[in-house]
């Protein structure tokens, strides 16, 4: 897992399957698939920022919850 926390947290990782999982903080409230997706877009756009080389790859998957950190 590696994470970048300079203006919005990231995390991303390489699942078993050789896929990339990408997730951060862009969560709207309440959830429903619009905000969903809207947090998609989002999490797209920091996607692409970290990995330009991405830009054309197809999102298979999206979806939302909430996340706690325990410090």
């Amino acid at each position: 897992m590696i994470f970048d926390s300079k203006n919005y947290l990231y995390y991303y990782r390489l699942t078993p399957d050789s896929r990339m999982l990408f997730g951060g903080r862009a969560a709207f409230f309440p959830e429903t698939s619009s905000t969903i997706r809207r947090s998609a877009e989002i999490l797209r756009s920091g996607m692409v920022t970290v990995y330009p080389q991405l830009r054309d790859t197809k999102i298979e998957y999206v979806w939302g919850g909430t996340t706690r950190f325990r410090l």
